[in-house]
């Protein structure tokens, strides 16, 4: 009966998820409830859930509706003497109750990334037992909690809370902390509605960013990301590379990246003269910026000598692995570690230009960077 109403009390959570315009995440939660000694309980074993709406309001204050149950709870009592106190009545050693508890609180997340996300609360209720004895009643209680969700994904998290519950009992009031954990879903709040009164309409955040979708350029911003005034995940480094996902977030202007805004190559290129493994003054100012960026950045760099196609084959391996190396000796004498650096000899079997003309020629009598990660 009880494995039945959860069930039903899930599936409906899923459904009012579901059908809300809202950010919303639902918990289904379980453990322990340790009572105060004086109301007499055993530690509850305890199942319930939790309703989070993340963004009914503007400021960072989410409410909760929740729900505890608690089964069985036998009532126990140890006492110094040999009788209990006086306003006791005779302590029954096969009494037990089942106990409900349904409460609205405020939840405070501190950060909405990250692999830990912590949160506090406060809120109040109605606790509800279905056999009150020795000074226990149905009444109010207020509460306050704190604790931690761990995302496994975008929309699964594992949630650890503890609650600590003060409830009037009449003439005193008792304590109870309940210790929880559980699953946390959210779902979707495609539609978090504004209403503008000037105007008498209405307009959305179909992503949940803040920015609404009229003014919304990406309008698929993944939940919890920070954007910019116009919906975008900023690319601080302007390599195309937005930086959720960029992790080389200080790529130099000119570079090309990889799809996690890395730099795959270096845009620069010493050239050669015919049969030459000099290198000139004009070429100079490349290889310090080149010294520069590896000083700054922890990459290898394979560091790739080629020839055009005049001469042997042979010849034009060693003259390119010669001009390979004039450059490591260049970098090296600037302060980059040799074991950073590589030489690589191409010859004349990887040009990166046509042999067909002077110009083309001379683009092939270079030596380049390769970055290794």
């Amino acid at each position: 009966m009880m494995k039945r109403a959860w069930m039903t009390s899930a599936l409906l959570a899923a459904q009012i998820a579901a059908a809300s315009q809202y950010n919303i995440e639902v918990s289904p939660v379980a453990g322990i409830g340790i009572p105060e000694g004086n109301i007499l309980l055993e530690n509850e074993m305890i199942i319930g859930g939790e309703i989070q709406i993340n963004n009914l309001f503007s400021f960072p204050i989410k409410p909760e509706l929740s729900a505890y149950y608690a089964t069985d709870t036998d009532y126990s009592y140890n006492p110094p003497a040999p009788t209990p106190p006086l306003f006791l009545s005779p302590i029954d050693t096969s009494a037990s109750t089942n106990i409900w508890r349904v409460g609205m609180g405020a939840v405070y997340d501190y950060t909405e990334e990250g692999s830990v996300r912590p949160f506090a609360k406060i809120g109040a209720g109605y606790e509800n037992m279905s056999n009150p004895l020795y000074g226990n009643k149905n009444s109010a209680y207020g509460d306050a909690g704190a604790g931690v969700k761990i995302p496994f994904t975008e929309q699964v998290a594992l949630k650890l809370e503890a609650i600590y519950m003060l409830k009037n009992n009449g003439n005193r009031y008792d304590s109870n902390l309940l210790a929880l954990a559980g699953l946390s879903f959210a779902f979707g709040a495609h539609e978090a509605a504004a209403a503008v009164a000037s105007s008498g309409y209405k307009t959305y955040d179909s992503d949940g960013d803040g920015v609404i979708d009229d003014n919304d350029q990406c309008p698929n911003t993944p939940r919890g990301a920070k954007v910019d005034a116009y919906g975008c995940v900023p690319d601080d480094d302007r390599d195309g590379v937005a930086n959720l996902y960029d992790k080389c977030p200080e790529t130099p202007s000119g570079f090309k990246v990889d799809k996690v805004g890395c730099a795959a190559t270096f845009p620069f290129s010493v050239e050669f003269a015919t049969d030459s493994a000099v290198v000139t003054s004009a070429h100079m100012d490349e290889i310090d910026a080149f010294a520069d960026y590896m000083k700054s950045n922890p990459y290898k760099a394979e560091i790739v000598g080629r020839a055009d196609d005049r001469g042997t084959n042979a010849y034009n391996d060693v003259l390119s692995k010669k001009r390979a190396e004039v450059v490591v000796g260049l970098l090296v004498g600037k302060g980059i570690a040799s074991n950073r650096l590589s030489a690589v000899g191409k010859g004349e079997t990887d040009p990166v230009a046509t042999n067909a003309t002077a110009e083309g020629r001379a683009q092939n009598r270079s030596v380049r960077a390769e970055l290794i990660r």
